[in-house]
């Protein structure tokens, strides 16, 4: 069982003459034992929570707390059902 979620990243340059940047695309994955995104993975055992702090344009911040501190992911669509399936597997209230 994998339930997953689109995140975003973005890397900006500055050079002499101008500024750019770039919007990568990225899937945060749960599974039976962890949430792993591209740059780390969480085990269950480290992660004290997991929340959402939305935006008035429908995207907002995923928040995963974990004992070695708390990660943000900047998520397009409404996580609810990703945090729901965490809740349920490691059951959490």
């Amino acid at each position: 069982m994998r339930t997953t979620i689109q995140y975003s990243t973005v890397a900006r340059s500055i050079d002499k003459l101008s500024a750019a940047h770039t919007t990568d695309i990225h899937e945060l994955q749960l599974s039976l034992t962890s949430i792993e995104s591209a740059e780390r993975s969480f085990s269950f055992t480290s992660i004290i929570d997991v929340s959402y702090k939305p935006f008035s344009d429908g995207s907002g911040f995923l928040y995963v707390h974990t004992d070695e501190g708390v990660f943000s992911f900047h998520v397009i669509e409404s996580p609810n059902t990703f945090i729901q399936t965490f809740k349920k597997i490691t059951k959490r209230k």
